[in-house]
């Protein structure tokens, strides 16, 4: 459902909420004109002054209603299309994020882990040609690569490129993920992945041996 549809629907039934509160507020009034006319109170002033007072009654109750149903939310589409009606107090009390408010400049980040044994000149070197080569439509903000941490099986390095529409950011982390992957395979360099170095003990290596070979 889009969202110009939902606050059509939202507007509809806030539109029949007042509706129902002037047809309420009618019956209302003439129910309590005819139960004091039965218990004997024959003064008009009386009647009417008790019927303005229901009847504000009923327009405050049916109008805030109505408000809440409409004035009272928000309509947001998420960066995944979605359509979220947030209620106003959530955003006066919470922090929001806003990718378009101001400036839709939006910064995109992934990492790579390359082995130990690799050149990092040459890394760093192909991975800021990639990054230069994706970072479009933002000039005043400068595509960034560094050199996270020696992790237990790669030395790890985090590519920040920007963009101006962030709607498209997980296509536009695809293809730099992409693009990183043949750069460096382009360059022999070796993306790492975790391994397990297991060192056994010389008797237990020969009877590992001696198993193997009675096999």
């Amino acid at each position: 459902m889009t969202s110009s549809r939902l606050r059509g629907i939202l507007a509809l039934v806030a539109g029949l909420v007042v509706v129902l509160t002037f047809g309420l507020s009618s019956l209302a009034q003439r129910g309590v004109r005819r139960g004091m006319m039965r218990r004997g109170v024959a003064d008009e002033g009386v009647v009417e002054v008790t019927n303005k007072l229901l009847h504000y009654v009923a327009l405050f109750v049916g109008f805030g209603i109505a408000l809440r149903l409409g004035i009272r939310a928000t309509i947001a589409r998420s960066r995944d299309g979605e359509d979220v009606i947030v209620p106003n107090s959530l955003l006066v009390q919470s922090v929001v994020r806003n990718f378009t408010l101001d400036d839709a400049s939006y910064r995109v980040r992934t990492e790579v882990g390359v082995t130990y044994g690799s050149d990092m000149q040459l890394v760093r070197e192909t991975l800021e040609e990639v990054a230069k080569r994706n970072s479009t439509g933002v000039p005043r903000y400068e595509p960034q690569v560094l050199m996270l941490r020696f992790g237990n099986s790669s030395v790890d390095f985090e590519v920040a490129i920007w963009m101006d529409d962030p709607w498209f950011a997980r296509r536009r982390l695809s293809q730099l993920n992409e693009e990183i992957w043949l750069a460096l395979k382009r360059e022999g360099i070796i993306i790492a992945f975790p391994q397990l170095d297991v060192h056994f003990d010389a008797p237990v290596e020969g009877g590992i041996v001696r198993l193997a070979a009675a096999s």
